[in-house]
């Protein structure tokens, strides 16, 4: 996952859940194990894209 955020940054999560053929509950899942350690950041509407970084302030 964080492989394909790498390689295409600004994803929107149904981008990367089409990338990554997972369904919107496994996504759902996964990113908010990964948001929880600290590699990615969901960023609310408008645009509603998935940023990668690479540490927590």
């Amino acid at each position: 996952m964080l492989s394909a955020l790498d390689k295409t940054p600004g994803l929107t999560q149904g981008e990367l859940g089409r990338a990554l053929s997972l369904d919107q509950t496994t996504l759902m899942s996964r990113l908010d194990r990964i948001e929880r350690r600290g590699p990615v950041v969901r960023r609310g509407a408008p645009a509603r894209r998935l940023h990668r970084r690479t540490a927590r302030p």
